[in-house]
């Protein structure tokens, strides 16, 4: 009865070792944000558990079959993405069920990932500095005002804290200073084309003083 009791619970495990409903949030949340993290760890997930239950071939297809349909899916540009990662496959991404056992299909879901993540982190970088590129637009439009990185931020509905990180990290420069710089080039013309006295320009550009 035991013996039986153990197999019956075996059995029940791999069922269950791919549960789309245990992944489904991450894996969403991955490809609406193109959040590489979220998608690693899924994938990870799955390849440490297949790694160990080489005889489950249909789940592990299930497992790889779901990942795609999501990227086909969920990303505006999914079908020209993953397609130009499989493009050296004769079958495109239809090779995977052309995959006869666990271990090939997990170097599909390795592939798969791998191009994934590539996709995400081109994505996230030229959607930064994109982003950077219409911050810079807003100071200029609004240089006459005080602009304060909390106020800045709330325009454009992010956080104080990751608008000032990517200030760092896109123009080795932080807000404040960048604003600074921008009303001194500001004041310089104003001051050069439109014979303005030092004291009309600090009011004018919102400095607290002439000085």
């Amino acid at each position: 009865i035991q013996t039986i009791h153990d197999l019956d619970t075996h059995k029940m495990k791999h069922q269950n070792i791919f549960n789309l409903s245990l992944f489904k949030k991450d894996i969403v949340k991955a490809f609406e944000n193109y959040d590489t993290e979220a998608l690693k760890n899924v994938t990870d997930n799955l390849l440490a558990l297949f790694a160990t239950d080489t005889i489950h071939y249909s789940l592990a297809v299930d497992a790889a079959g779901s990942i795609l349909h999501f990227a086909l899916s969920l990303m505006p540009d999914g079908h020209t993405t993953v397609s130009s990662i499989f493009a050296n496959e004769p079958e495109g991404y239809l090779c995977l069920y052309q995959c006869k056992n666990v271990e090939q299909v997990l170097l599909f879901i390795q592939e798969l990932t791998d191009g994934l993540l590539s996709h995400f982190e081109s994505y996230q970088k030229n959607y930064k500095n994109h982003f950077i590129i219409e911050v810079k637009q807003y100071i200029d439009d609004h240089i006459y005002e005080k602009l304060s990185l909390q106020h800045v931020a709330q325009q454009f509905n992010i956080s104080s804290n990751y608008l000032s990180q990517l200030f760092k990290q896109h123009l080795q420069i932080g807000f404040s200073e960048y604003v600074t710089h921008a009303k001194i080039e500001c004041a310089k013309n104003m001051m050069r084309n439109d014979d303005m006295k030092i004291y009309e320009v600090a009011e004018k550009l919102g400095f607290e003083n002439a000085f």
